[in-house]
């Protein structure tokens, strides 16, 4: 795809994740290596709006302009509600480029930092304890695991979640040394866009903001 050729038809083919799910909001995390850049996507259950569910993740190629279509091309298809995005550090540019995509509108820039990130990861946590985050199991078989775009995509979420510690000097939560929190931090992207605004079920048409 390309944003300019996204038709109504092509954002009707993903229609039926609407069985599911009454919102849509994806995440958007940018690493200072482009290659390990994460895209995420999260579903409030129809049976239970408290739940947000993993729907897809993505490991992002190329530099950040291209990454920003990808995301806004992912958001289009999905109709997703809102898209946060790390709005820290490389993140800080990466909004010009948001900005010129036809989602520009439904952007949620996220903050991260000392103050900010200890809070957020808490209620991460909180969630996961009490159900309200649904991720994919850490062991799935073979089979299953080749058929992801990611093979080793649940042990990836899995090391990366647990790889997090806080560093009392420092005073902030991160990953342990040779280790990343982009995954998370694009989860917690996509969970803060689902908390900025919640908004009735329905899809968002193409070119709206």
């Amino acid at each position: 795809y390309r944003e300019s050729e996204i038709t109504p038809e092509d954002i009707e083919k993903y229609r039926y994740l609407y069985d599911t799910f009454s919102e849509i909001f994806v995440g958007w995390d940018m690493a200072k290596v482009q290659d390990q850049s994460i895209l995420s996507v999260f579903g409030r259950r129809k049976d239970n709006l408290e739940t947000l569910q993993l729907i897809d993740i993505q490991q992002l190629r190329g530099d950040y302009h291209y990454q920003a279509m990808c995301v806004s091309i992912v958001a289009q298809l999905v109709s997703a509600r809102k898209v946060g995005f790390d709005n820290t550090g490389v993140g800080a540019a990466v909004k010009d480029h948001l900005d010129q995509t036809k989602i520009a509108g439904r952007c949620i820039p996220v903050n991260f930092n000392n103050k900010t990130k200890i809070p957020m990861y808490t209620n991460f946590r909180t969630m996961i304890n009490r159900k309200q985050i649904w991720l994919p199991d850490t062991d799935l078989d073979d089979e299953m695991m080749a058929s992801l775009d990611w093979p080793d995509i649940s042990k990836q979420i899995f090391k990366q979640i647990t790889s997090l510690e806080y560093n009392p000097i420092a005073q902030r939560i991160q990953a342990k040394p040779g280790e990343y929190d982009d995954i998370p931090s694009s989860f917690l992207c996509a969970i803060e866009a689902a908390k900025n605004k919640k908004q009735r079920s329905g899809f968002v048409l193409l070119g709206r903001g």
